[in-house]
């Protein structure tokens, strides 16, 4: 009897972890996130859970996929901003963006940077960052259409209270094992 009641304690235990988010500072580094846009809840997402180059980063409903998962490595900073390479769980392969308004998101088999500024904004319980590629201008953000299964792409960074800037607004979860 003692075996259920321990596994329902680490499954409160994980569900906990989860829910808690990153709250007031950058991602940690080398740790595997999933990343939820907290109005519209939907996930990165690897189209097809399928690791070729040039597929599609959607968002998506949680299915409990490896294909939601990514993890952060950290290149550079400038408070309150992070520089960070997104990888992907697949070996080699990461998020990449060509800096054009309106382009997808895509994974490839090279990563290219992404600077992550947290908002100072919390909706429901998660802590929000922008998510933007670095030097251009007007200053590009990672955007989701609301739409499941819609690629994410490159908008202009607009002002966080506006329909497309609450699209804008990104909260790294600690991703579950598996």
């Amino acid at each position: 009897m003692i075996f259920p009641l321990r596994g329902l304690l680490l499954a409160a235990a994980l569900y906990a972890q989860l829910q808690a988010g990153v709250r007031g500072a950058l991602p940690a580094e080398n740790t595997t996130f999933t990343i939820i846009n907290p109005q519209t809840l939907l996930e990165w997402a690897i189209l097809n859970s399928d690791p070729v180059n040039n597929q599609p980063i959607i968002g998506f409903p949680f299915t409990g996929g490896p294909n939601h998962d990514f993890k952060l490595r950290k290149v550079g900073s400038r408070d309150p901003s992070g520089i960070f390479m997104f990888d992907s769980l697949q070996p080699g392969m990461g998020i990449f963006v060509n800096a054009i308004q309106g382009q997808g998101v895509t994974l490839q088999n090279f990563t290219g940077p992404l600077n992550v500024t947290e908002t100072g904004i919390t909706i429901v319980r998660f802590t929000t960052f922008t998510i933007t590629v670095p030097l251009t201008n007007p200053i590009l953000a990672v955007t989701t259409d609301a739409t499941s299964g819609g690629q994410l792409t490159l908008q202009p960074l607009a002002a966080p209270n506006s329909t497309i800037g609450l699209r804008q607004l990104w909260a790294f979860q600690v991703a579950p094992p598996f």
